[in-house]
């Protein structure tokens, strides 16, 4: 098990293009192909809600690696477009080896010089050199380049097509020598520099001692101040410190000998000091304040939203992380009108917990879209200009961490069961249980139910209730729950089931890709309302009902089985 390699060819959508192997079955090897794929579509999916700029929907990184099957194997990947080569190895081997594997597989897959982008297409029309090609790769341990493997499969091919040309007296000659298997140990300092570098750009397991070690500068920084200002602005700004200090402490020497003398009217017509002008020019900067305040416009129409989410993660029905997220974004048509300040402030109800309020104390605000308004009511303002940029952005966001005061909304279960048919097949039933919690001052729209199933699970022979859609490309099988029935009278939940056919000979797969379904609820709050009762103040001459809203997404998973 010390040289196992294998190599597996998938493109986007999910399709095995190519798999060679020496040392792994290749059974294992097509099956560590299709974990690392979900696990990557996983990783794709999950993106924040709250991010002023979120990533686009794809593969999280062009390079990894993921450790499969309970950390006995790992899989190193990298995406060239529409395609992604997986190299397979025991999670105990040299990591390098594996690294160096999969650099020269893509020089492989990318001879034709097309280095960003390799479609399924192009792999299917070369699939016997690119077989050959990566098969002599693999059997000789990495230790050849990608260019006398390319050579070889083209003249091999060659000699089976035209036997009376060069490359068939080549293959020949070849096929008389002994095949032996001599490592290369010369390696350059620029090879080991850019292995590094692509190393980087992997992640890998560390243990919690090695985890937990913060990184300490081993040198103080200087100040600031003394950064910016060196030479003679620094010796500047001492002298200035100085004559300060001595100019405060001629003040207090003054100011007590005139106490000394007990006459509170000697400097009645003396020169105006600061004790008289602070006062004065602070009476004048509250009236600039107010007068600035009431000079913002007012629009026609409110421009802003507020939308909470809340998420949640379930295993085994043991609810595992949750939290709540509120951000206050521009309407999706505010282009529309033309750019002006929206003043704007948030609200707690009266019931609200007191986790809710000190989320909305702790708010985030925009640093540039939002700013305060100068007159201490704790209300703020939206810039107009901000509406122009694309993508809008979030001017504020709370977010209230989970707490015993706060009952999650909706909770799941996924599990599956088998049942022998006759002597050849299995029934899998695969269960979803949703329980929507009925809370008072919550509003409900509706509900959506979505299972993901893995690969070996097709189109259902039977689901219930009826009325679901199977998305045969994706694998997802979706129910639709409205509003009126999503609260079961006597706190019970909605059951949800698929049955499938499975034969008997792929029991022991079965078992393993049960671990890989996935099942996701999203419920729809009323549009008005919020979870946490929290409301939205803006100042405009028109209101509408309809500028919030909410919605809760959980994730559940099934329980390990091994």
């Amino acid at each position: 098990m010390s040289h196992c390699h294998a190599i597996v060819v998938v493109s986007r959508s999910g399709s095995t293009l190519l798999v060679t192997s020496h040392g792994i079955e290749i059974k294992k090897a097509l099956q560590s192909g299709e974990e690392t794929f979900l696990q990557l579509g996983k990783l794709s999916i999950n993106s924040d809600s709250g991010d002023i700029a979120p990533s686009i929907q794809g593969l999280p990184l062009s390079c990894g690696a993921l450790r499969l099957w309970n950390g006995k194997w790992r899989s190193c990947y990298r995406s060239l477009g529409q395609t992604i080569v997986m190299i397979i190895s025991p999670s105990n081997q040299n990591v390098y080896s594996s690294l160096n594997l999969l650099s020269k597989a893509v020089r492989v897959l990318t001879s034709d010089g097309k280095v960003h982008e390799v479609p399924a297409e192009s792999v299917q029309r070369k699939f016997p050199e690119m077989y050959l090609a990566l098969d002599a790769l693999v059997a000789s341990y990495g230790s050849l380049h990608s260019t006398p493997c390319v050579t070889e499969a083209r003249c091999f091919l060659e000699s089976v097509y035209n036997p009376s040309s060069q490359g068939a007296a080549y293959a020949s000659k070849k096929a008389a020598q002994p095949s032996t298997f001599k490592p290369s140990y010369k390696v350059s300092r620029r090879t080991l520099a850019s292995q590094a570098k692509q190393l980087g750009l992997m992640t890998f397991n560390s243990s919690p001692a090695l985890s937990s070690v913060r990184p300490v500068p081993g040198f103080e920084l200087e100040p600031k101040q003394q950064q910016l200002l060196n030479g003679e602005d620094s010796r500047a700004l001492a002298a200035a410190e100085s004559l300060k200090q001595l100019e405060e402490a001629a003040l207090k020497e003054e100011s007590a000998k005139k106490g000394e003398k007990g006459d509170p009217f000697e400097d009645i017509f003396g020169p105006i000091t600061d004790a008289v002008i602070k006062p004065a020019a602070s009476a004048m900067d509250a009236a600039a304040a107010a007068a600035k305040a009431a000079a913002i416009p007012t629009p026609a129409r409110p421009l802003l939203r507020l939308k909470e989410t809340w998420r949640g993660e379930t295993e085994g029905g043991r609810l595992l992380h949750c939290g709540l997220d509120g951000v206050v974004t521009w309407a999706e048509d505010a282009l529309k009108d033309p750019p002006c300040p929206v003043r704007f402030s948030l609200g707690a109800a009266a019931w609200a917990d007191a986790d809710v309020k000190e989320a909305l104390a702790a708010a985030q605000r925009h640093s540039m879209a939002t700013s305060l308004v100068p007159d201490d009511s704790g209300a703020m303002l939206a810039d107009g200009a901000s509406s122009r940029m694309s993508p809008l952005p979030i001017l504020l966001r709370y977010h209230v961490p989970p707490s015993p005061r706060m009952v999650a909304p909706v909770l799941a279960n996924v599990g599956m069961s088998t049942q022998p048919v006759k002597d050849t097949h299995l029934c899998a039933l695969v269960g979803v249980r949703v329980l929507v919690n009925q809370l008072e001052h919550v509003a409900y729209k509706s509900m959506t139910v979505t299972l993901t199933l893995p690969v070996m699970l097709c189109e259902p022979a039977r689901v219930a209730p009826g009325g679901a859609s199977y998305d045969e490309a994706a694998r997802k099988l979706t129910w639709s729950v409205p509003a009126a029935s999503m609260i079961v009278p006597g706190g019970g939940g909605h059951a949800l089931s698929a049955a499938f056919f499975v034969p008997v000979s792929e029991s022991d797969e079965l078992t393993t890709a049960a671990q890989t379904i996935v099942a996701e609820v999203l419920v729809e709050g009323a549009p008005g309302s919020t979870y946490t009762g929290t409301i939205l103040h803006q100042s405009c001459q028109n209101s509408e009902p309809n500028t919030s809203g909410w919605n809760a997404y959980i994730t559940a998973c099934p329980d390990c089985f091994v």
